[in-house]
């Protein structure tokens, strides 16, 4: 599932990213200096946070789909729990003591729930977009012998050999290395 969004939809989460930064610096935490990317292919984590812990940078990386079908509160604690990971504090812990204390003086600043992982209210219609689009299988193959069936939501070798007529390296279990696509 790959979900596009705008230039202006990235710059929103840019300049809300860089204002609870500032604000998180302001209340006296240490926040690494950041930069953003954002990822289309990602949908099942909605962000991720690299240390360069010598370089004493981070950069913070966003699923396209939380952008795009992600409520404020959902892209807040989001933003926030990636900017608790930003904190050289938290680092070699992932989501361990320190980082959970970290969130809960985060939590009590900005009313959020962030946790080590996305809270189940804030994040339901997103949950609901990605269930709809995974279930979908974009590629079903098939066996020209007996019939098989098999279905792919992702491009795979197998696929592109069938898609291209040159799956000869492939074998069903009926022996057949003839195969289709719908």
């Amino acid at each position: 599932m790959v979900t596009e969004i705008t230039n202006e939809q990235k710059q929103k989460i840019v300049d809300k990213l860089y204002h609870y930064r500032d604000e998180l610096i302001e209340y006296g935490f240490t926040v690494y200096p950041i930069s953003v990317k954002f990822n289309s292919r990602k949908y099942k984590v909605y962000g991720t946070c690299s240390c360069n812990y010598r370089m004493k940078t981070a950069t913070i990386e966003i699923s396209n789909i939380l952008v795009k079908e992600g409520s404020k509160e959902a892209i807040k604690e989001t933003l926030l729990h990636e900017l608790i990971h930003a904190m050289p504090y938290c680092k070699m812990n992932h989501h361990g003591a320190k980082f959970q204390e970290m969130a809960r003086r985060v939590n009590r600043i900005y009313g959020t729930k962030i946790g080590t992982y996305a809270s189940k209210e804030a994040y339901d219609s997103v949950r609901e977009v990605v269930k709809a689009n995974v279930n979908r299988k974009t590629y079903v193959c098939h066996c020209a012998k007996c019939g098989a069936t098999w279905r792919y939501h992702k491009m795979s070798k197998f696929v592109k050999a069938v898609m291209r007529n040159v799956a000869k390296n492939y074998t069903c279990t009926c022996g057949s290395k003839e195969f289709y696509m719908d």
